[in-house]
């Protein structure tokens, strides 16, 4: 195999062959030979990127969101885009064939026919009934000839090739995921198409449609960042706000914790309480009176510096330590102090100040993780600064550091 990033998969049963797109590139394989073939834009392909292939009638159907080819079962490779005149719409998601030796295309700007070397476009413009919205995203043929293709927004149409025309609409019903991300046909002609929006997979009988869907205990699979309470409580936050659940349970149920702010994205622990970084600033919640205390988001020196808090630690002075992509605040417990991260060449040429990504109290120094740069503040808040230097280490221009921990013998461990 060419790569792990795999797209699509195609066989060929007649030729023994097995097709495997990726989003750079297409790997033929040969079972019966045991052989492999990498194909490209270099090879004929009219982009590299590749989202479904199709064989179909002697020629394997490469489709893409840049072009489509056909590669002809003589090897002659015949590329279609819209630079080149030769497709109405060269964004293509999915591709199959009807038993008359048609090729039907999802496409962006709707369903389209390849047929005798020529392009028929159906939108809603030239087919009645036809679905408003195009996007285009997955499509199949039934056993009696009927094209069956889903759209982006979750609309399913039942398209009579014969007639040109829509048989049935099936939109926004009980059962009906919210959008199409592929779609098949089984042996007994049930119609199932999965959602990449986390709405499920829908499957159609002939009759009704029915929802296929985990029990989702999270609000959302996206979780920004995790914290741990002194009585083993796990905190998640993200977009969605704070959940929490007892980390011996976690298959009971989280509870949603609400508090005056929007999206948690940053937590800091102490035996006191909890700090929370979230899309209003930093609140710190007090195990013992069960109270927040708030600090706002302002202009640098007024606030935690605007933008989301993506990272939080106090040093020994009891100053906690917050980064966001707006720079770096430091609180003593009455003023803030604001740091930009910049250099004198930076500052000169106008640079918006650094994104922190992390920060870290080793018993002495604060470190900051940022993007290009790391930098280290001793007991005097005397900062020393690291770019260039990593160049050797990781083969890459003032790479960005994402994390940072402390390793048992007191090395600090940088994630970049």
């Amino acid at each position: 195999m060419y790569d792990d990033d795999v797209a699509s998969l195609d066989c060929d049963v007649a030729s023994n062959t097995l097709y495997i797109g990726y989003t750079w590139g297409l790997s033929i394989f040969d079972a019966a030979a045991g052989t492999w073939t990498y194909l490209d834009e270099d090879a004929g392909l009219a982009t590299d990127w590749v989202n479904q292939v199709a064989v179909i009638g002697g020629d394997t159907w490469v489709v893409s969101n840049f072009g489509v080819t056909q590669i002809k079962a003589d090897g002659t490779f015949v590329p279609f885009t819209e630079d080149l005149g030769n497709i109405p719409d060269d964004d293509v998601e999915a591709v199959t064939g009807d038993a008359n030796g048609n090729v039907w295309l999802a496409a962006f700007d709707g369903l389209m026919k390849y047929s005798n070397g020529t392009f028929t476009l159906y939108t809603s413009d030239n087919v009645e009934d036809f679905p408003f919205l195009g996007s285009y995203t997955g499509l199949a043929v039934d056993s009696g000839g009927m094209v069956w293709a889903g759209n982006w927004f979750g609309s399913v149409c039942q398209f009579d090739p014969a007639a040109e025309r829509c048989l049935a609409i099936y939109e926004d019903l009980d059962g009906m995921a919210a959008g199409v991300s592929d779609l098949l046909i089984t042996g007994n002609g049930e119609i199932f198409f999965g959602s990449d929006d986390g709405t499920g997979i829908s499957r159609f009988d002939g009759a009704a449609w029915t929802a296929l869907l985990l029990d989702e205990i999270p609000p959302s699979n996206q979780a920004d960042a995790l914290g741990l309470t002194t009585d083993g409580t796990v905190l998640v936050g993200g977009d969605f706000g704070l959940r929490q659940f007892y980390s011996t349970a976690a298959d009971q149920g989280w509870a949603e914790v609400d508090f005056e702010g929007y999206g948690v994205y940053a937590f800091y622990g102490t035996p006191e309480g909890m700090w929370f970084g979230y899309g209003g600033g930093a609140a710190f919640y007090d195990y013992s009176n069960e109270e927040w205390t708030t600090l706002p988001t302002g202009d640098p020196g007024t606030g935690i510096a605007s933008g989301t808090p993506s990272a939080m630690t106090l040093d020994g002075k009891g100053r906690l330590w917050v980064g966001t992509n707006s720079g770096l605040t430091v609180w003593d417990g009455t003023n803030y102090i604001f740091y930009d991260l910049l250099n004198e060449t930076e500052i000169a040429e106008q640079w918006s100040p650094k994104t922190v990504y992390a920060v870290l109290y080793d018993g002495t120094n604060v470190w900051v993780g940022t993007s290009g740069a790391l930098y280290r503040f001793d007991a005097n808040d005397q900062m020393t600064r690291w770019d260039t230097q990593f160049e050797d280490q990781f083969s890459l221009y003032s790479p960005s550091f994402y994390d940072l921990d402390l390793d048992v013998d007191g090395s600090v461990l940088i994630a970049a």
